[in-house]
């Protein structure tokens, strides 16, 4: 479960980085399934997002730190909060965007007028080490320092910004 949790959160941490204001839907933050079944009862592709939910079944899950429910809404939310205390989020900031690792790791570059931040993505499910040319950052997420090479672990993402 550890796997489908990392690869969900990657990809809704590329949405939350991109720059722009970005729309969070219910069910991405609380970790729902797609429903297949309702697509087909509906007979529409845009109900796999739809599912009517118990609220009873959601507190009990969320309850669960071990739920996949649980792990997806609090990294989910870890990576909002993060996101809400950097001004490079603007969504006037600017952005460029890079790939290495030979496509594996995704890099945004995001820039406000009084810093810029690095944000590093591995989408791939091998551990990825990248030499970013950026001595002495910290990683917003964990609060941990890197040097110019970072390594990140199958779908991990890290947000850096240059230490003061």
């Amino acid at each position: 479960m550890a796997s489908q949790v990392a690869r969900f959160l990657v990809s809704q941490a590329i949405m939350l980085a991109l720059a722009g204001v970005p729309a969070i839907y219910i069910h991405s933050l609380i970790g729902s399934h797609n429903d297949v079944e309702g697509v087909k009862q509906a007979g529409y592709a845009r109900a796999i997002n739809r599912r009517k939910v118990d609220v009873d079944e959601i507190t009990r899950e969320l309850d669960d730190p071990m739920s996949f429910r649980a792990q997806v809404f609090d990294g989910y939310t870890h990576l909002i909060q993060t996101r809400m205390q950097s001004s490079a989020f603007h969504p006037n900031g600017k952005q460029q965007a890079r790939t290495m690792a030979d496509g594996h790791v995704l890099i945004l570059e995001r820039t406000s007028p009084d810093h810029g931040e690095h944000i590093l993505f591995n989408i791939s499910g091998e551990r990825q080490t990248v030499d970013i040319s950026t001595a002495n950052s910290v990683d917003m997420l964990t609060g941990t320092t890197c040097s110019n090479l970072v390594t990140l672990d199958a779908y991990q993402t890290r947000w850096l910004k240059p230490r003061t």
